[in-house]
């Protein structure tokens, strides 16, 4: 849920701001990580990573994330302007929408991550006082589990079952962009970037 709206946040005009909100998703073990960083890296995008407030324990190749207690967690919720609260598994997920404004108003295009709901896309998309548009990063079931068991050894296995559970054809058409990695590294990170350049200059 959005808290704590600025009204000085809210007055801006989509229509006319020159920097856009790309939300990003997709199934665990689809490389979102890797394709994010790339974009980070690229010189020719103008985009930064937004940074995720959380409270759950790091795992491996996360990017993007403060880790707090759920008292520092709260404590920074409570002095934003406006605060993107997302809750799942007894953690807590938080996005500052007050720096995403800022980035967007100082000339950056932004990435944000977004959980595989149709619920939380269109939270974003209508909430954000920035234009957004989305890309689902899609790979099938089976080889979304069989990365998470080589890369996490299969203590995480439940819950991407269960997520996998939630993604369905309904979920993906709810995505401006479905993005379908070839398995070949440099291939898909080059078209994941024009897909960026073309999403930004439209």
């Amino acid at each position: 849920k959005i808290s704590k709206v600025n009204a000085s946040l809210m007055c801006y005009n989509t229509q006319t701001m020159s920097r856009i909100c790309i939300i990003i998703s997709g199934r665990s073990g689809a490389g979102k990580t890797t394709f994010i960083k790339e974009a980070v890296l690229s010189d020719v995008l103008n985009i930064e990573y937004m940074t995720s407030y959380v409270t759950r324990p790091p795992r491996n190749n996360d990017y993007g994330y403060v880790y707090l207690t759920k008292n520092e967690y709260n404590a920074r919720r409570n002095s934003s302007t406006m605060w993107d609260h997302f809750e799942i598994y007894d953690e807590y997920y938080g996005t500052d929408i007050g720096e995403l404004v800022e980035k967007v108003k100082n000339g950056k295009n932004i990435l944000i991550s977004c959980y595989p709901t149709i619920a939380e896309l269109q939270k974003i998309a209508k909430s954000y006082p920035v234009p957004t548009k989305s890309i689902f990063i899609d790979i099938s079931e089976e080889l979304s589990l069989k990365k998470i068991r080589e890369e996490r050894q299969g203590h995480e296995i439940e819950r991407v079952e269960f997520e996998n559970k939630i993604i369905t054809r309904e979920t993906l058409n709810a995505f401006d962009y479905i993005f379908t990695p070839e398995e070949n590294l440099e291939v898909d990170v080059t078209k994941f970037i024009d897909l960026l350049k073309n999403i930004i200059n439209k």
